[in-house]
């Protein structure tokens, strides 16, 4: 069986079609028709359609299709993308059924409206850029992202209130490369601190889950257990222990089973909320916004993140530092241990894809040092690894 799209994708092409029928449907435009006569959609239409594919929208209920939110600059692209792919489909189809000249002739206009099609340049992404791709985050970015995260650092842009609860989350997606549905899936019964140890379950229903949009990384990879770094278990025990029982923050935070929890109240339940996926994603924004990256070409003028920083991004470095840490005695018992800890399939080829990054950010540092034969020992480890 060929393998489909996975499930954010096919969601994010779902809420592409969605947007669509609802432009389609204002004016009463008829796609079919406009294919038929050659008309197609003019510029404003076209940038009207974009324009709609950077707005939130629930599928599930549409009554929470809160339209003044906005999605991230590269989902947009991605819808946008696609909205062209859906249309182009559905435009071949009907001039398939074209007969004689007529064909031929919106044939021609077909390909010079697709040739036209001009995209938002704010939405694209640039495959380049070393943050907002599987590369992680430079040495400049981790030590500007440790010491801002600091709670009670001058340089910290959050909340004194949250600062606690921040730090411990962030700590969590930066010391384990968590995916961030897992972590927002994470339990306090998940948690054990006497023996070091918390659990990543792969709960494909979980009869706990109150929010609307329920975090989607916790249903995937496998289940399993994690070490604490030292860091981090001492972060989350005072969270857990001290600033998430505190009444006045986090009001009967204790009724709720997530670890990590929002400064909302459920006026329903006299709780606090379990933290959601877009607040979570917001402490992102803050970080961007408060130390943005500053570049001149390609010359780098001010260390920062970029306009994409997410917490995936996180879990790629992770990786990319857990290969680096590695590289000279590697085996295949840290190829295993990578694949377990990271929730990948016992054939996933993630490691390979990583360590190909890691050689290269190597490949400078080790130049720095003169040092060619550690870079051919490096390559030849590659070589030889099993996958």
């Amino acid at each position: 069986m060929p393998k489909g799209n996975a499930y954010a994708t096919v969601l994010s092409k779902l809420r592409a079609v969605a947007h669509w029928l609802s432009f389609q449907g204002g004016p009463g435009l008829d796609w079919a028709e406009r294919v038929r006569s050659g008309k197609f959609l003019s510029p404003g239409e076209t940038s009207e359609a974009q324009a709609l594919m950077g707005l939130a929208i629930h599928l599930h209920d549409p009554e929470k299709a809160t339209k003044q939110l906005r999605v991230a600059p590269h989902i947009k692209a991605a819808r946008v993308g696609f909205l062209r792919e859906y249309l182009c489909w559905l435009a071949s189809g009907y001039i398939y059924k074209l007969q004689g000249s007529t064909h031929k002739v919106v044939d021609r206009r077909f390909e010079k409206w697709v040739g036209s099609w001009v995209t938002d340049e704010s939405t694209e992404t640039n495959p380049n850029q070393t943050s907002s791709t599987s590369s992680g985050l430079t040495s400049p970015q981790r030590e500007l992202f440790l010491s801002v995260i600091q709670p009670g650092s001058p340089l910290n842009p959050f909340e004194p209130g949250m600062q606690v609860r921040n730090y411990a989350l962030l700590l969590m997606l930066y010391e384990h490369g968590m995916r961030m549905g897992e972590l927002l899936a994470l339990r306090v019964d998940d948690v054990f601190l006497d023996r070091m140890v918390f659990r990543i379950a792969a709960r494909r229903n979980d009869r706990l889950e109150t929010r609307g949009r329920a975090p989607s990384g916790a249903k995937r990879g496998k289940g399993r257990e994690r070490l604490f770094s030292s860091l981090s278990m001492a972060t989350l025990q005072r969270w857990l222990e001290v600033d998430r029982m505190d009444e006045k923050r986090f009001p009967g935070a204790p009724k709720c089973p997530y670890v990590f929890v929002s400064e909302r109240l459920d006026v329903l339940k006299g709780a606090v909320r379990p933290l959601s996926v877009r607040r979570l994603s917001a402490l992102f924004e803050i970080l961007r916004r408060h130390y943005p990256e500053r570049r001149n070409g390609h010359q780098l003028l001010k260390v920062g993140f970029d306009p994409h920083f997410s917490p995936h991004d996180l879990r790629h470095d992770w990786c990319v530092r857990y290969l680096l840490a590695r590289y000279e005695g590697w085996t295949a018992n840290d190829d295993r241990t990578m694949r377990y800890e990271m929730g990948w399939t016992e054939r996933s080829k993630m490691p390979s894809h990583y360590m190909r990054i890691a050689l290269r950010d190597l490949g400078g540092k080790v130049l720095e040092k003169t040092s060619a034969e550690r870079i051919y020992e490096a390559m030849k480890i590659r070589e030889e690894m099993p996958f």
